[in-house]
Formats: structure tokens, sequence, C-alpha cells
């Protein structure tokens, strides 16, 4: 237990030194973040940290993105709205589509398109349980 509060402690002194020191050099504090992270993945002595992803995004990501959108200009905002759009939109049917057609043979149309939504979820491992495979439109064979 007192190993793991010194990492964690060692690893907020580091996130503190890197962001003073991203300020004094005026570049963006996640490069140096990033950089420092890369870094501290190579120390060999350096234990792995799993993070459960439902953690990272109900505690991690909220204050994030609440801290970005108080910095955010919304002059720019509004002048990149449409691109930022485009690019949500487009990228969720193309990443959809590819999904679908790349990991589906057997299957109909409405088949990929209802497996590929449920792959492109966060989701997927309880789908099964929810959604038999019957509903697919899959038919048997090989």
């Amino acid at each position: 237990m007192v190993a793991l509060i010194t990492l964690v402690v060692g690893l907020f002194v580091v996130v503190a030194v890197l962001s003073a020191l991203a300020q004094h050099l005026q570049i963006p504090a996640a490069i140096l973040l990033v950089l420092g992270g890369v870094l501290l993945s190579f120390i060999p002595s350096m234990p792995s940290i799993d993070l459960d992803p439902d953690l990272v995004l109900f505690l991690f990501l909220p204050p994030l993105i609440y801290a970005a959108a108080w910095q955010t200009s919304w002059r720019e905002f509004r002048a990149t709205l449409r691109p930022i759009l485009l690019l949500a939109i487009g990228l969720v049917l193309v990443t959809t589509t590819t999904i679908g057609l790349w990991h589906t043979r057997r299957l109909g149309c409405r088949g990929r398109w209802r497996l590929s939504s449920v792959r492109s979820s966060r989701r997927l491992m309880r789908w099964p349980q929810v959604q038999p495979p019957r509903a697919l439109g899959y038919r048997g064979g090989s």
C-alpha cells in the first residue's frame, strides 16, 4: 500500500513539474505530459498501471472536458462548427460501414449495419445478452 501511495504522489509531482515547465516554455502542457508519460514507460522498475475504461470515462474525462470548455473561444468554435460536425458524423458513418463490411460476410445488409453499429459502440460485450444472433439476419450455414 505504501508503494502505491508513493507511486501516486510521485506521478502527481511529475505532472506538476511538467505543467510548470510547459507554462515556462509557453507550449501546450499536453505535449510535455505525453512525452513525460512515454519516458516514464521506459523505466524498467515502473509498475504497470491498469485503469478500467469506465473509471477514465466517468472520473477523469468530465473534469478535462469541463476545463477545456472554459478555455474554448466561442468565436473559433462557431467558425469551425461545420468541419467539426462533418468529421464527427462522417467518421462515425465511415467507421460503422467499415466494420460492417470488414467483419461480416454471411449477414445481409441490415445485419451488417446492426452488427457494425454495435461493434463500434463501447458496450460490445454486453450486447449478445440483449440481442440474439437470429435478429441480425444470419441465415446459418457455412
